[in-house]
């Protein structure tokens, strides 16, 4: 089943790296090294249950062969002995393929930032400020004095 849903996988992660980059403004380096790693996980991961160079575990759960993981999971019945080496090598190397087309859908179809200015009357500016410093106030009196004060609002000059 891994190699019915890597591909998916690979199309997320894709994505998820051009959004991620385009909002942090990462570099082209860090972007290519960033790339080379999700790829390269998935397919010596991949490569890896296959070859059953390590068994899938969750301890008192699973304890499966990698190559049941890679095919079966009790839902396809496809075996190892079943499935012909050069499939295996064709579904890895398009392991890059759909990496890059998650990548490049994410940058067609991503919408851009819209910043718009809002004027606020002056009233409502002047209330908004107030309520800002008597916040900080607050939280001044609160994390550095420990102790608040008693506002006397009778004292309170309108």
């Amino acid at each position: 089943m891994s190699f019915f849903v890597d591909p998916l996988g690979l199309l997320f992660f894709g994505a998820i790296l051009y959004i991620v980059s385009a909002y942090f403004n990462f570099a082209k380096s860090l972007i290519y090294t960033l790339a080379a790693a999700i790829l390269s996980s998935f397919m010596v991961g991949g490569l890896a249950l296959y070859l059953d160079w390590y068994r899938w575990i969750i301890p008192g759960l699973v304890d499966l062969k990698g190559s049941y993981i890679m095919f079966d999971q009790g839902l396809t019945g496809i075996t190892k002995e079943a499935f012909p080496v050069w499939i295996v090598v064709m579904f890895l190397s398009l392991y890059p393929f759909w990496f890059a087309l998650g990548y490049e859908a994410a940058k067609k179809y991503n919408l851009p930032m819209k910043y718009r200015r809002v004027l606020l009357p002056e009233r409502q500016l002047i209330l908004l400020v107030h309520c800002t410093l008597g916040f900080i106030e607050i939280v001044y009196a609160i994390f550095i004095k420990q102790r608040l004060t008693v506002l006397r609002w009778d004292k309170l000059k309108l």
